[in-house]
């Protein structure tokens, strides 16, 4: 008959100090899981990613999927898989990090501090596996820098610490800002005042409106760049359309187009900070001004 045997005591130690980081390290990635303002813009691309498999797959930015992210494939496919299983709401979608920083940070440190036998892996696995990816790495640039060494190398070293400095600085200026992880960091003071026009705008004017003035149309409204739609998207799920598409320079939707869809009836309403663009330009001279910022215009107005 087998004994029941404990632990001994270092082991019994180090397990339950994993057991305290652990703890700690989710407490504090799950602190204040709800609160805060998400990036809009990638907040509304994670509800069009949940609300459609096709918009998913593609990374789309909007519902009816045609723009997608400025972003690796897949980057916010957890994000979107969170939000499908338990809804849209701010923590479900920063939720997945939580968990991955969790995770992360416990296993690295699970592989430091409990020494293991048999054919567990042994504690010192996580720190030589770390040390041979520096030495990896620094042969590569031994051998890489060796023949031409000088400004090339300084160059090279500068960019290797930066790389290096900047997640870090980053996440510095985002908590001593008190911002989050779906934030912009070193944002400058006159896009995050636009972003706050363009949410007042969002509060004031709110997406019922355009129920109000007949405007039941696939699209709330059309506006310069992304921000508009991105509180749009972002609150209520519908479709809006970015003019312009990231920053309000980009030649799509072309004029053309825009004619076409207003002629379609695919919108009524259109939101313009300036009218520079030559394609808001002709929406300025040829639609209704409703407010100053806002225009109204229907099939006849494209001919």
């Amino acid at each position: 008959m087998s004994k029941l045997t404990l632990p001994s005591k270092p082991v019994l130690l180090r397990r339950l100090a994993l057991a305290a980081i652990a703890a700690l390290a989710g407490f504090f990635y799950a602190w204040a899981l709800g609160q805060g303002t998400l990036e809009y813009y990638y907040g509304a691309a994670v509800r069009s990613m949940s609300m459609s498999w096709h918009d998913f797959i593609f990374g789309a930015f909007d519902p009816a999927g045609t723009i997608t992210l400025d972003k690796l494939y897949g980057a916010f496919w957890l994000q979107a898989l969170s939000v499908r299983a338990f809804g849209f709401h701010p923590w479900a979608i920063v939720l997945p990090q939580v968990i991955e920083g969790f995770v992360a940070g416990t296993a690295a440190y699970a592989a430091w501090l409990v020494s293991s036998s048999g054919a567990h892996a042994p504690g010192w696995l996580f720190p030589a596996v770390v040390a041979v990816a520096v030495a990896a790495i620094g042969i590569s640039l031994w051998a890489l820098l060796a023949p031409r060494a000088g400004v090339r190398a300084g160059a090279l070293a500068a960019g290797l610490v930066s790389v290096a400095l900047v997640p870090a600085a980053a996440s510095a200026s985002l908590a001593a800002n008190s911002q989050g992880a779906f934030d912009t960091p070193f944002e400058s003071a006159r896009t995050a005042e636009s972003v706050e026009q363009a949410a007042h705008v969002v509060a004031t004017f709110n997406v019922a409106a355009p129920q109000s003035l007949g405007s039941n149309t696939p699209y709330v409204l059309a506006a310069q760049t992304v921000v508009l739609p991105s509180l749009v998207i972002y609150d209520s799920g519908l479709e809006a359309l970015p003019i312009g598409r990231l920053t309000g320079t980009i030649p799509s939707p072309t004029l053309g187009q825009l004619q076409a869809d207003i002629r379609a009836g695919r919108f009524h309403l259109v939101w313009i900070a300036t009218d520079a663009d030559p394609r808001l330009k002709w929406i300025a001279t040829h639609c209704t001004q409703i407010t100053k910022r806002f225009y109204d215009c229907v099939p006849a107005n494209a001919g």
